[in-house]
């Protein structure tokens, strides 16, 4: 869960300050045309960097929030079927593994292995289960 709020935490803030800077980047263009060279082609990049950048990051945002319910699903309440966590968040099967897929791939769980029904905790040599050490 660590790396998937590090993950949020950096996408969020990237997608307000550049937000930020786009809504001021048009005013800045208007007051300083003709009479400030630097700031003018300044504003002209950030406004020409932002109108593709801005919705990328906020649909990546959006993405990284869906991972969310099933990796604490994963992590936190222990669920490995894919079944059990279609009922419990209430999505289709397909959609789930596609999750589960997404959050391996991008390294959100490092330590899980997924067959397609069944999410398997992995573990390092050397390390023995928490139910063993018991």
């Amino acid at each position: 869960m660590k790396v998937l709020k590090s993950m949020l935490a950096s996408t969020w803030m990237a997608a307000i300050i550049y937000s930020i800077l786009f809504i001021i980047a048009i005013p800045v263009l208007c007051i300083s045309a003709g009479k400030n060279i630097l700031l003018m082609v300044l504003s002209i990049v950030i406004i020409a960097i932002g109108l593709p950048f801005i919705p990328l990051v906020w649909i990546q945002f959006s993405k990284l929030i869906s991972l969310r319910g099933i990796t604490a699903a994963i992590e936190e309440e222990k669920i490995y079927s894919v079944d059990e966590l279609t009922k419990r968040l209430h999505i289709s099967r397909r959609r789930a593994c596609r999750r589960i897929r997404r959050i391996l791939r991008r390294r959100i769980l490092r330590e899980y292995f997924f067959d397609g029904n069944l999410i398997h905790p992995t573990y390092r040599l050397g390390e023995k289960k928490e139910e063993e050490k018991e």
